[in-house]
């Protein structure tokens, strides 16, 4: 396939990912979209050229009156995973945007929307009743769903375009040229748990591990009872 050709393949899917009001079409294009993007080594001339339909930008559907720790170390992690910024916005509420490439934008939104619901799911499911256990819980989930992405950037790191740089890399320098500059918030400093605060943290950790990364948006979750037909989210 000509370079032509794949890059009108590219701007077709991140048109079909661009329809919110289906999302499920939206995040298998936008998958597509980057997975073109990955195996071909798109460089960053080549990105230009599509620069119209290349950038984006998306929100979480969870709001909040404050910043929790874990849902803004959720936030981040996925938008780390997917070669975006996270932007936090205010307006009566808390939520977090994510812009980059509309592919990953579009994937990153579905995916951070997913991921919340799961860690939300799967705590009812514990015997987790205190306030401040509720919340190690997460806490400890969101830094095992943290430690599992880092691992996988690591490996798309690898992928080099025929500029000669990072795949990654060479997308963050397009972004940042993008859009305005991002702020970056101090993380606030949790202090040292009591033992059930660990406890509950430990098993907001494991329950962390069995949820799919890779999962797809419509198929049922076994492990939490949710709708997690996402796409390859390692891709």
């Amino acid at each position: 396939m000509s370079d032509e050709k794949i890059l009108s393949r590219i701007k077709n899917l991140l048109a079909m990912a661009g329809d919110l009001s289906s999302p499920n079409e939206a995040v298998i294009a936008a998958r597509r979209a980057r997975s073109l993007m990955d195996k071909h080594q798109i460089s960053k001339k080549d990105l230009l050229k599509a620069e119209g339909m290349v950038f984006g930008e998306t929100t979480g559907h969870k709001q909040t009156k404050n910043k929790p720790s874990w849902l803004a170390q959720i936030a981040a992690s996925i938008a780390y995973l997917n070669d975006c910024e996270c932007i936090t916005q205010r307006s009566g509420f808390v939520s977090f945007n994510f812009r980059g490439f509309k592919a990953d934008a579009v994937v990153a939104k579905h995916m951070h929307d997913y991921i919340v619901e799961a860690c939300e799911r799967l705590l009812e499911k514990t015997e987790i009743t205190g306030r401040s256990e509720r919340n190690f819980y997460r806490l400890g989930f969101a830094d095992e769903i943290a430690r599992r992405i880092l691992a996988i950037v690591k490996d798309r790191e690898k992928i080099i375009t025929t500029d000669g740089k990072s795949l990654v890399i060479c997308k963050k320098e397009l972004i940042k040229a993008h859009f305005e500059p991002v702020k970056i918030a101090a993380r606030p400093r949790i202090r040292t748990p009591s033992w059930q605060e660990q406890a509950a943290a430990s098993k907001g950790h494991a329950d962390a591990q069995k949820v799919s990364l890779d999962a797809q948006l419509s198929s049922r979750d076994p492990q939490c009872g949710i709708d997690s037909n996402l796409g390859e989210m390692s891709a």
